[in-house]
Protein backbone atom coordinates (compact mmCIF):
# COMPACT_ATOMS: atom_id res chain seq x y z
CA UNK A 1 0.00 0.00 0.00
CA UNK A 2 1.78 3.59 -0.76
CA UNK A 3 -1.26 5.82 0.36
CA UNK A 4 -4.72 6.29 2.36
CA UNK A 5 -7.04 8.36 2.40
CA UNK A 6 -7.58 9.97 5.49
CA UNK A 7 -3.49 9.88 6.20
CA UNK A 8 -2.82 8.36 9.50
CA UNK A 9 -3.54 10.47 12.25
CA UNK A 10 -5.40 13.11 10.42
CA UNK A 11 -7.24 15.30 12.48
CA UNK A 12 -5.61 14.11 15.64
CA UNK A 13 -4.45 17.56 16.17
CA UNK A 14 -8.25 18.72 16.49
CA UNK A 15 -8.76 20.14 20.42
CA UNK A 16 -11.77 21.70 21.71
CA UNK A 17 -10.49 25.04 20.94
CA UNK A 18 -9.67 24.10 17.21
CA UNK A 19 -12.52 25.15 14.75
CA UNK A 20 -15.83 22.94 14.05
CA UNK A 21 -13.71 22.34 10.41
CA UNK A 22 -10.47 20.88 11.78
CA UNK A 23 -10.69 17.07 10.81
CA UNK A 24 -11.72 14.70 8.46
CA UNK A 25 -15.03 14.99 6.58
CA UNK A 26 -17.68 13.41 8.50
CA UNK A 27 -18.68 11.72 4.97
CA UNK A 28 -15.21 10.87 3.79
CA UNK A 29 -14.64 7.52 1.55
CA UNK A 30 -11.86 5.36 3.10
CA UNK A 31 -9.60 5.03 0.28
CA UNK A 32 -6.30 2.24 -0.36
CA UNK A 33 -3.49 3.36 -2.99
CA UNK A 34 -1.47 0.35 -3.90
CA UNK A 35 1.20 -0.01 -5.89
CA UNK A 36 -0.01 -3.82 -7.20
CA UNK A 37 -3.41 -5.02 -9.14
CA UNK A 38 -5.71 -6.52 -6.69
CA UNK A 39 -7.08 -9.73 -6.55
CA UNK A 40 -10.86 -8.32 -6.67
CA UNK A 41 -12.07 -11.10 -4.69
CA UNK A 42 -10.34 -9.84 -2.31
CA UNK A 43 -11.03 -6.03 -2.09
CA UNK A 44 -13.98 -6.65 0.22
CA UNK A 45 -14.87 -5.24 3.39
CA UNK A 46 -14.02 -8.42 5.70
CA UNK A 47 -9.99 -6.92 4.29
CA UNK A 48 -9.97 -4.37 6.66
CA UNK A 49 -11.96 -3.22 10.00
CA UNK A 50 -12.95 0.45 11.01
CA UNK A 51 -14.10 1.21 14.50
CA UNK A 52 -14.17 3.37 17.53
CA UNK A 53 -13.68 3.09 20.98
CA UNK A 54 -13.22 -0.68 21.01
CA UNK A 55 -12.66 -3.19 18.20
CA UNK A 56 -16.04 -5.00 19.02
CA UNK A 57 -17.59 -1.40 17.34
CA UNK A 58 -16.57 -2.26 13.95
CA UNK A 59 -19.16 -1.47 11.62
CA UNK A 60 -19.93 -2.30 7.68
CA UNK A 61 -18.74 -0.45 4.82
CA UNK A 62 -19.01 -0.65 1.40
CA UNK A 63 -16.62 -1.52 -1.37
CA UNK A 64 -15.39 -0.53 -4.86
CA UNK A 65 -12.34 -1.67 -6.53
CA UNK A 66 -10.73 1.41 -9.28
CA UNK A 67 -8.76 -1.10 -11.27
CA UNK A 68 -7.43 2.15 -13.53
CA UNK A 69 -5.94 3.75 -10.44
CA UNK A 70 -5.21 -0.07 -8.37
CA UNK A 71 -7.45 2.56 -5.49
CA UNK A 72 -10.02 0.55 -3.18
CA UNK A 73 -12.93 2.65 -1.49
CA UNK A 74 -14.96 2.46 0.96
CA UNK A 75 -18.12 4.30 1.93
CA UNK A 76 -20.50 4.26 4.63
CA UNK A 77 -23.71 2.46 3.81
CA UNK A 78 -27.05 4.49 2.33
CA UNK A 79 -25.77 8.14 3.11
CA UNK A 80 -24.52 7.52 6.68
CA UNK A 81 -22.01 9.88 8.47
CA UNK A 82 -19.41 9.43 11.22
CA UNK A 83 -19.86 10.87 14.16
CA UNK A 84 -18.77 14.32 14.66
CA UNK A 85 -15.08 14.72 15.96
CA UNK A 86 -14.94 11.01 17.08
CA UNK A 87 -11.80 9.25 16.80
CA UNK A 88 -11.84 6.39 14.56
CA UNK A 89 -8.91 3.35 13.87
CA UNK A 90 -8.42 1.69 10.74
CA UNK A 91 -6.90 -1.75 10.43
CA UNK A 92 -5.86 -3.60 7.42
CA UNK A 93 -5.75 -7.57 7.45
CA UNK A 94 -2.24 -9.26 6.75
CA UNK A 95 -3.37 -12.53 5.31
CA UNK A 96 -1.53 -15.24 8.10
CA UNK A 97 -1.76 -17.96 5.73
CA UNK A 98 -2.55 -19.06 1.75
CA UNK A 99 -6.68 -19.29 2.92
CA UNK A 100 -6.55 -16.27 5.16
CA UNK A 101 -8.95 -12.97 4.31
CA UNK A 102 -7.08 -9.56 3.44
CA UNK A 103 -5.82 -7.63 0.66
CA UNK A 104 -4.12 -10.05 -2.40
CA UNK A 105 -2.04 -8.98 -5.58
CA UNK A 106 -3.92 -10.37 -8.84
CA UNK A 107 -1.37 -12.95 -8.57
CA UNK A 108 -1.88 -14.36 -4.99
CA UNK A 109 1.04 -12.34 -2.96
CA UNK A 110 -0.19 -11.20 0.43
CA UNK A 111 -0.09 -7.42 1.67
CA UNK A 112 2.37 -7.35 3.16
CA UNK A 113 4.08 -4.06 5.55
CA UNK A 114 5.85 -1.42 3.79
CA UNK A 115 6.31 2.52 4.44
CA UNK A 116 2.64 3.41 5.14
CA UNK A 117 0.91 1.92 7.88
CA UNK A 118 -1.52 -0.65 8.05
CA UNK A 119 -3.02 0.28 11.07
CA UNK A 120 -3.88 4.40 11.71
CA UNK A 121 -6.27 6.40 13.48
CA UNK A 122 -8.44 10.32 12.45
CA UNK A 123 -10.58 11.76 13.87
CA UNK A 124 -14.18 13.67 11.89
CA UNK A 125 -15.07 17.32 11.56
CA UNK A 126 -17.52 18.53 14.20
CA UNK A 127 -19.76 20.33 11.07
CA UNK A 128 -21.98 19.22 8.76
CA UNK A 129 -20.28 17.96 5.16
CA UNK A 130 -22.13 20.27 2.52
CA UNK A 131 -24.26 18.23 -0.31
CA UNK A 132 -22.00 16.18 -2.27
CA UNK A 133 -21.48 16.65 -6.55
CA UNK A 134 -23.63 14.53 -8.39
CA UNK A 135 -21.14 11.15 -9.64
CA UNK A 136 -20.15 11.21 -13.50
CA UNK A 137 -22.93 10.23 -15.56
CA UNK A 138 -21.83 6.92 -17.16
CA UNK A 139 -20.87 6.83 -21.00
CA UNK A 140 -23.24 5.44 -23.69
CA UNK A 141 -22.65 2.85 -26.04
CA UNK A 142 -22.36 5.74 -28.75
CA UNK A 143 -19.26 7.19 -27.00
CA UNK A 144 -17.81 4.10 -26.31
CA UNK A 145 -17.63 3.15 -30.10
CA UNK A 146 -15.88 6.58 -30.63
CA UNK A 147 -13.35 6.00 -28.74
CA UNK A 148 -12.52 2.76 -30.69
CA UNK A 149 -13.63 3.55 -33.83
CA UNK A 150 -15.02 6.55 -34.73
CA UNK A 151 -14.01 10.02 -35.59
CA UNK A 152 -10.70 9.27 -33.95
CA UNK A 153 -9.88 5.39 -33.97
CA UNK A 154 -7.59 4.16 -32.25
CA UNK A 155 -8.22 0.14 -31.50
CA UNK A 156 -10.40 0.09 -35.05
CA UNK A 157 -8.02 1.33 -37.00
CA UNK A 158 -7.01 -0.43 -40.18
CA UNK A 159 -7.99 -4.16 -39.62
CA UNK A 160 -6.57 -4.10 -35.84
CA UNK A 161 -9.93 -4.77 -34.17
CA UNK A 162 -12.24 -3.57 -37.22
CA UNK A 163 -13.67 -5.68 -40.22
CA UNK A 164 -13.53 -9.61 -41.15
CA UNK A 165 -10.22 -9.89 -40.47
CA UNK A 166 -10.19 -7.98 -37.36
CA UNK A 167 -7.46 -9.20 -35.18
CA UNK A 168 -8.34 -11.97 -32.12
CA UNK A 169 -12.33 -11.79 -33.62
CA UNK A 170 -12.75 -8.34 -31.56
CA UNK A 171 -14.53 -5.63 -33.55
CA UNK A 172 -14.84 -2.35 -32.20
CA UNK A 173 -15.87 -0.53 -35.03
CA UNK A 174 -19.55 -0.23 -34.27
CA UNK A 175 -22.24 -0.57 -32.17
CA UNK A 176 -23.59 -4.00 -33.25
CA UNK A 177 -19.78 -4.93 -33.63
CA UNK A 178 -19.08 -4.20 -29.56
CA UNK A 179 -22.53 -6.10 -29.26
CA UNK A 180 -21.54 -9.40 -31.13
CA UNK A 181 -17.65 -9.98 -30.60
CA UNK A 182 -16.72 -8.13 -26.65
CA UNK A 183 -19.39 -8.03 -24.40
CA UNK A 184 -19.75 -10.81 -22.84
CA UNK A 185 -17.02 -12.89 -24.78
CA UNK A 186 -14.54 -14.69 -23.63
CA UNK A 187 -11.38 -13.28 -24.99
CA UNK A 188 -8.92 -15.82 -26.96
CA UNK A 189 -5.66 -15.02 -24.49
CA UNK A 190 -8.03 -16.40 -21.54
CA UNK A 191 -9.71 -19.32 -23.19
CA UNK A 192 -8.73 -22.61 -20.93
CA UNK A 193 -9.91 -26.08 -20.47
CA UNK A 194 -13.15 -28.01 -22.16
CA UNK A 195 -15.64 -24.98 -21.48
CA UNK A 196 -13.43 -22.23 -22.79
CA UNK A 197 -16.08 -20.41 -23.71
CA UNK A 198 -18.11 -20.06 -20.41
CA UNK A 199 -17.27 -16.46 -18.71
CA UNK A 200 -15.98 -17.13 -14.78
CA UNK A 201 -16.60 -14.28 -12.73
CA UNK A 202 -14.21 -16.11 -9.96
CA UNK A 203 -12.01 -18.70 -10.79
CA UNK A 204 -9.36 -20.47 -9.09
CA UNK A 205 -7.20 -18.51 -11.16
CA UNK A 206 -6.93 -14.91 -12.30
CA UNK A 207 -7.26 -14.67 -15.73
CA UNK A 208 -8.81 -18.14 -16.58
CA UNK A 209 -12.05 -17.57 -19.04
CA UNK A 210 -12.31 -13.81 -18.64
CA UNK A 211 -14.20 -11.55 -20.57
CA UNK A 212 -13.46 -9.11 -23.32
CA UNK A 213 -16.11 -6.75 -21.58
CA UNK A 214 -18.30 -8.35 -18.58
CA UNK A 215 -20.64 -5.85 -18.06
CA UNK A 216 -20.65 -4.71 -14.67
CA UNK A 217 -17.31 -6.19 -13.42
CA UNK A 218 -14.61 -4.05 -15.40
CA UNK A 219 -12.55 -5.70 -12.63
CA UNK A 220 -12.75 -8.83 -14.81
CA UNK A 221 -12.91 -7.12 -18.12
CA UNK A 222 -9.74 -7.84 -19.97
CA UNK A 223 -10.04 -5.11 -22.40
CA UNK A 224 -9.46 -3.07 -19.52
CA UNK A 225 -6.16 -4.88 -18.34
CA UNK A 226 -4.74 -4.55 -22.38
CA UNK A 227 -5.73 -0.82 -22.32
CA UNK A 228 -3.97 -0.01 -18.23
CA UNK A 229 -0.61 -1.73 -19.79
CA UNK A 230 -0.70 1.14 -22.10
CA UNK A 231 1.17 4.13 -20.10
CA UNK A 232 -0.17 6.48 -22.84
CA UNK A 233 -4.23 5.93 -21.77
CA UNK A 234 -2.85 7.81 -18.49
CA UNK A 235 -2.35 10.75 -20.23
CA UNK A 236 -4.93 14.28 -19.81
CA UNK A 237 -6.26 14.49 -22.90
CA UNK A 238 -5.04 18.70 -22.19
CA UNK A 239 -1.68 17.60 -21.53
CA UNK A 240 -1.49 17.60 -17.98
CA UNK A 241 -0.52 14.52 -16.48
CA UNK A 242 -0.42 12.62 -13.22
CA UNK A 243 -4.45 13.33 -12.14
CA UNK A 244 -6.43 11.18 -10.36
CA UNK A 245 -10.44 11.16 -8.97
CA UNK A 246 -9.88 9.97 -5.54
CA UNK A 247 -8.86 12.18 -2.46
CA UNK A 248 -5.96 9.70 -1.63
CA UNK A 249 -3.14 10.81 -2.92
CA UNK A 250 -0.73 10.14 -5.37
CA UNK A 251 2.66 9.57 -3.74
CA UNK A 252 5.25 12.25 -4.56
CA UNK A 253 6.79 12.04 -7.82
CA UNK A 254 4.62 9.41 -8.81
CA UNK A 255 1.60 9.04 -11.68
CA UNK A 256 -1.04 6.64 -11.65
CA UNK A 257 0.02 4.26 -14.19
CA UNK A 258 1.63 1.00 -12.98
CA UNK A 259 5.32 0.54 -13.16
CA UNK A 260 7.07 -1.27 -15.88
CA UNK A 261 7.65 -4.28 -12.87
CA UNK A 262 3.58 -4.26 -12.83
CA UNK A 263 2.89 -4.14 -16.36
CA UNK A 264 5.36 -6.93 -16.75
CA UNK A 265 3.57 -9.23 -14.20
CA UNK A 266 0.57 -8.63 -15.86
CA UNK A 267 1.80 -9.59 -19.41
CA UNK A 268 3.47 -12.58 -17.62
CA UNK A 269 0.21 -13.83 -15.46
CA UNK A 270 -2.65 -13.40 -18.17
CA UNK A 271 -2.16 -10.14 -20.29
CA UNK A 272 -1.44 -11.71 -23.29
CA UNK A 273 0.23 -9.88 -26.70
CA UNK A 274 1.04 -5.82 -27.18
CA UNK A 275 -0.98 -3.43 -24.79
CA UNK A 276 -4.19 -1.62 -26.80
CA UNK A 277 -4.03 0.90 -28.38
CA UNK A 278 -0.88 0.21 -30.71
CA UNK A 279 -0.25 4.03 -31.06
CA UNK A 280 -0.35 7.15 -29.11
CA UNK A 281 -3.64 7.83 -29.40
CA UNK A 282 -5.13 8.79 -25.50
CA UNK A 283 -7.98 7.19 -24.03
CA UNK A 284 -10.24 7.94 -21.52
CA UNK A 285 -10.36 4.71 -19.65
CA UNK A 286 -11.86 6.18 -16.37
CA UNK A 287 -14.98 6.60 -18.70
CA UNK A 288 -14.80 3.34 -20.40
CA UNK A 289 -14.27 2.27 -16.20
CA UNK A 290 -17.28 3.75 -15.37
CA UNK A 291 -19.70 2.68 -18.59
CA UNK A 292 -18.76 -1.07 -17.74
CA UNK A 293 -19.35 -0.89 -14.19
CA UNK A 294 -22.87 0.66 -14.98
CA UNK A 295 -23.45 -2.46 -16.72
CA UNK A 296 -21.88 -1.66 -20.52
CA UNK A 297 -25.04 -0.51 -21.75
CA UNK A 298 -25.37 -1.46 -25.14
CA UNK A 299 -28.96 -1.98 -26.70
CA UNK A 300 -29.79 -3.97 -29.90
Amino acid sequence: MVATYPSAGQGLECGLDSPPECGVPRDAKIEFRFDRFLLPSTAVRQAFRIYTGSEDLSFTTQPEYDLVERVVTFSLPNGALFQPGVRYSVELFVPASDDAGGFRAFDDAPLAEGDVPLTFDFRTQQIEPPAAPPDPAPWTCDQVVDVFGGSTPACSAGTCHSGRNARMGLRLESRAALIQTAIGEVAHQTMVGSKASAVLSNPPRMGVQMARIHAGQPENSYLLYKLIRNPNIYRDPSGVGCTTVHEVPLPAGTCPEPSEEESQRLADYFVRGLPMPRNSHVIDVRGLQRWIKSGAPCAE
